[in-house]
């Protein structure tokens, strides 16, 4: 009989917080989704420093393009955007194509926007569908004054016809108020976290928003769409911290309150 996925999560954190012997044991059989579980439940505590050690050690043993996502997260919650960039890089090296984006967000915040533009452009070939890199391709392209690379992204995204209107208007207009938007990492985890709930994907969606909610503390929208998936996922003692934890950070009181209570229950 299999064992709940959670009581595997909580296995590992246990043995990842208690080092030595414990966490050697499982370093070789334990898959990559459960250490991204482990570290992504460590960023919400902030344990960085935890984090990145253990990563750093199952990286040493086998480098693995999710792992290498999951370092570079942690160096850019801990705003070493120097040391994220390199993560990203080795990530992308391993196959994970969803760094690119990454990658070229943390090259832009460095003003390295020769090499941003280098990783948006192959990411947006690399994921010709995904509209948040192309996202990031436009906003890239509008701060580096690429105006027809710019255009270019506009007229070959992935976007409807009202999407690609409001792009043009952008950049005849203030590309700067784009850029800020999309730059966020918080909004990029938020949107990729409801569209696994979309799909029903419900512990996909846990790991993403977490991180939106420790990328941006302060995020009604994505405190309100964690609480929903652990009201979902029967989570109680998770859904009763994530609405403490909300409540701490973010004014709003009461209303607050009733709101992450609605989303729980929805």
């Amino acid at each position: 009989r299999s064992r709940p996925a959670r009581a595997i999560v909580e296995e590992a954190l246990a043995a990842t917080r208690g080092g030595g012997a414990a966490f050697e044991a499982l370093v070789e059989d334990t898959p990559a989704p459960v250490w991204i579980d482990v570290f992504t439940e460590l960023a919400v505590l902030g344990e960085h420093a935890l984090a990145d050690e253990r990563l750093e050690a199952l990286l040493e043993r086998a480098s693995d393009g999710r792992l290498w996502f999951e370092l570079g997260i942690s160096k850019l919650m801990q705003g070493d955007l120097e040391a994220a960039a390199p993560a990203f890089r080795h990530a992308t090296e391993e196959g994970n194509d969803l760094a690119w984006n990454s990658l070229a967000n943390v090259l832009a915040r460095i003003d390295r926007l020769d090499e941003a533009q280098e990783a948006v452009r192959e990411g947006c070939e690399r994921m010709p569908d995904d509209p948040i890199t192309w996202k990031t391709a436009f906003a890239i392209f509008a701060r580096a004054g690429e105006r027809a690379e710019a255009e270019r992204v506009v007229d070959e995204g992935p976007w409807d016809d009202a999407q690609r209107d409001a792009l043009r208007a952008m950049l005849d207009g203030e590309p700067e108020r784009f850029v800020d938007r999309f730059h966020g990492y918080a909004a990029i985890a938020l949107e990729r976290g409801t569209a696994k709930v979309d799909a029903g994907d419900l512990e996909g969606a846990r790991a993403l928003l977490r991180r939106a909610v420790t990328l941006a503390p302060l995020h009604l929208e994505a405190w309100g769409e964690l609480a929903y998936v652990l009201g979902k996922l029967g989570v109680g003692d998770a859904l009763v911290a994530a609405c403490e934890r909300a409540l701490a950070w973010v004014t709003g009181g009461e209303p607050l309150r009733s709101t992450l209570g609605h989303r729980a229950l929805r």
